[in-house]
């Protein structure tokens, strides 16, 4: 048989003082019933201890970002670099932001946007993870801070009252009665130790949470050089194709070229178009108010909105460098014709003469 207390409270006086804990009654005889709780407040108190333990241990052995590059540096040979063609470099720890760290680190630790999206769900994941023991830790806390001497739940009491015929009102009124003493009872020496795991759980996420943070402020910056770098690389080639493109062509194998290359830009339209995208989810990253340290400039955010339309410019002008190719070619398809027909003219008058 399962009996369980109210999930919701009936009235003011069951709020937040009526606990939620499952009783497993297994009835051998009439006038003897086992009574426990479940899961056993014993083996959940050992179970959140020994996660929590688990947890600092893994996380004090984390080294600090200095550490790690200078480590994964030291680890590089001269050999190596130069058998897979990578270019040595050195850390030095700077106070401002750096966006030179590249090399054989960058490459190792991450690509394009995942090292913040990684690093985000780690701390999202670890502040989850705090969550539910700061929970755990409340609700057995809570269970338990009434002593052992006078707890709800001692099997001896529990049993003496279901012999007396208890009812619900009987279970708030005493509930009543714990959370007036509650202040004055001495609290058990087992969760005491709880207590001071959690408070060194919460000052070792803090701790976390900063190196996070060191990490994705560096990062950040690295995104933000490459998708600024990207942008200005896009506008660079919108202007230069279409400069190249409309200068009028002085022979006919600079007119070729020409047609080559405008045929090969539209080509690469769709290629072009398919970049924005990308751009703009890096853009709405490093925008974010988590992550962006006021190092982001509006200038560039503003660059990154207009690309469609720039685009549309682009495309709109390679339409009219288009036209005047062909009126370039017309043009000298025309002078080839005069040439020809002179030179055909000057041939026969010259047959005539000889």
């Amino acid at each position: 048989v399962e009996r369980a207390l109210p999930l919701e409270p009936l009235d003011d006086r069951m709020e937040e003082k009526v606990f939620k804990l499952d009783v497993v009654i297994a009835v051998t005889s009439d006038t003897k019933p086992h009574i426990e709780s479940v899961p056993s407040v014993k083996l959940l108190s050992h179970q959140v201890n020994g996660v929590c333990k688990d947890i600092i241990g893994i996380v004090k052995h984390i080294p600090r970002l200095e550490e790690s590059l200078r480590a994964r540096i030291a680890e590089e040979t001269e050999g190596d670099n130069e058998a897979l063609k990578r270019t040595p470099f050195s850390y030095m720890k700077s106070t401002e932001d750096s966006v030179a760290l590249r090399g054989t680190y960058f490459e190792y630790m991450t690509s394009e946007q995942d090292a913040i999206h990684s690093l985000r769900r780690v701390r999202e994941s670890f502040d989850a993870v705090e969550e539910k023991v700061r929970d755990k830790l409340s609700q057995t806390w809570q269970l338990h801070q009434s002593g052992t001497t006078d707890t709800l739940w001692t099997t001896q009491k529990q049993d003496r009252r279901i012999k007396q015929g208890w009812r619900l009102e009987d279970y708030r009124i005493h509930m009543d009665h714990v959370a007036q003493r509650r202040e004055g009872i001495n609290k058990q020496e087992t969760f005491s130790d709880v207590l001071f795991l959690q408070l060194d759980f919460t000052k070792m996420k803090e701790s976390f949470r900063v190196q996070c943070q060191l990490v994705i402020k560096h990062y950040h910056s690295l995104l933000y050089a490459d998708a600024r770098e990207e942008v200005d690389r896009i506008y660079n080639h919108f202007s230069a194709t279409v400069q190249a493109l409309t200068k009028e062509p002085q022979t006919l194998d600079e007119l070729g070229d020409q047609i080559k290359k405008c045929a090969a830009a539209v080509e690469s339209l769709p290629d072009i178009s398919a970049k924005f995208e990308p751009i703009a989810d890096t853009f709405v990253l490093i925008t974010n108010d988590l992550y962006n340290h006021g190092s982001v400039s509006r200038e560039d955010v503003r660059r990154c909105e207009q690309l469609p339309v720039a685009f549309e410019e682009y495309s709109e002008q390679l339409v009219k460098a288009r036209q005047l190719l062909a009126k370039y070619k017309e043009q000298f398809r025309n002078d080839l014709e005069t040439d020809v027909r002179a030179l055909v003219s000057n041939s026969f008058a010259l047959r005539q003469k000889v």
